[in-house]
């Protein structure tokens, strides 16, 4: 690390990523003084970072535009799960029952590599239910849960991960989204 070059709150380093610093400070000869460091691993001195270079954020690129009648033609609605649990013989799956204003629905959902079905349980989300039935692991699908997806950077791997967050609702089991 060269003279010039500070560490500080937010930088990535061969450490982990800072988040907290020592303002540095000189001695009487003028020269940097080595200060503690606090990074997600722990505390360190600022001579044995070595700062890091973040990736570069993955952009949300826009869909192709859509027309007015297909946006209407999707049907949301909030649903109650009343029972989850994980697909056997899989990673990433968990079926979901789902009570709607239009009676119980089969819901197979594949953030279960970042949820437990536990996660799910007794909580209201809002599902398209229009979409086509589809068998996933042998379990029928009838409707899709909606979730928000960000990135998210993983210091320990030094790269963005996609991550998904459940979007808790409080809106009636009669009520439809437009």
């Amino acid at each position: 690390m060269s003279k010039k070059e500070r560490i500080k709150a937010g930088d990535l380093t061969n450490k982990g990523l800072v988040k907290m610093v020592d303002e540095p400070w000189k001695n009487k000869d003028g020269e940097d003084v080595d200060v503690l460091v606090l990074t997600h691993k722990g505390p360190f001195r600022m001579s044995q970072l070595e700062k890091i270079d973040k990736p570069e954020k993955p952009e949300y690129n826009l869909k192709d535009h859509t027309d007015f009648p297909t946006v209407m033609g999707i049907d949301i609605r909030p649903g109650v799960v009343k029972s989850a649990e994980r697909i056997k013989k899989t990673d990433k799956l968990i079926h979901l029952k789902v009570k709607t204003n239009l009676g119980s629905k089969d819901v197979v959902t594949n953030l279960g590599s970042q949820y437990e079905p536990s996660d799910f349980l007794g909580k209201k989300f809002l599902f398209v239910m229009n979409m086509a039935p589809v068998k996933m692991a042998g379990v029928k699908s009838e409707a899709m849960i909606m979730a928000s997806s960000h990135y998210k950077l993983n210091v320990d791997k030094n790269e963005y991960e996609e991550k998904f967050i459940l979007m808790e609702v409080n809106i009636p089991l009669d009520g439809i989204a437009l």
